[in-house]
């Protein structure tokens, strides 16, 4: 990994270097507050593009951190329900009637009154 790490940084520095040497053009930056900068055009260029790697690197930074916290955050929820379902498990089902369906057996659901019989229920009202 530490060899890959060099030859991106070696890569990424003979890329400034050759950058700066084809941009030797002369510009004049004129910014906000009366700020001025003349000189070669490689300097804001790459200025630009690394407060542009800054400001990536402080958003997903946040994003990390926020993601962080959140699966923390899940993780002890995650335990706490754990738990409370061993506690349960743990507990004895009562063996009284008509506590509990017994197992395979499906109740029907209600239905509802039909049109006949809400209309003649709705006269009533």
């Amino acid at each position: 990994m530490m060899a890959v790490k060099l030859v991106v940084g070696l890569l990424i520095a003979f890329f400034i270097v050759t950058f700066a040497g084809e941009n030797q053009e002369p510009v004049k930056v004129v910014y906000y507050g009366g700020f001025q900068y003349e000189g070669n055009l490689w300097i804001p260029l790459l200025a630009s593009v690394g407060f542009g790697i800054v400001l990536t690197t402080l958003g997903l930074g946040l994003s990390l951190i926020k993601a962080k916290g959140r699966n923390v955050s899940l993780r002890n929820k995650v335990n706490m329900l754990e738990k409370n379902l061993k506690d349960l498990k743990q507990r004895p089902v009562p063996d009284e009637p008509g506590v509990y369906p017994p197992l395979g057996v499906v109740e029907e659901p209600k239905s509802l009154p039909q049109v006949s019989e809400r209309r003649a229920l709705a006269g009533r009202a």
